[in-house]
């Protein structure tokens, strides 16, 4: 959606930051967008590793319903 808003709003990494080496200026806003999303992804990764079910509390969930039907 960003490099929506920039790409129609013909607004440059330059223009927001204008401090940047010329050479992150001169990136693509969609290269940009990548490794953005790239660290999001490792971050709520990171951040939701510990609410993940292992298999070893599945099996148990799925022994006690089946105990609970007999």
């Amino acid at each position: 959606m960003i490099v929506s808003i920039m790409e129609l709003g013909n607004i440059k990494i330059g223009q927001l930051f204008p401090y940047l080496p010329q050479a992150i200026k001169d990136l693509n806003v969609g290269i940009i967008a990548l490794f953005v999303n790239i660290v999001v992804l490792v971050v709520v990764s990171l951040m939701t590793k510990n609410f993940t079910y292992t298999h070893q509390d599945t099996d148990d969930l799925e022994t006690s319903t089946l105990e609970q039907k007999i």
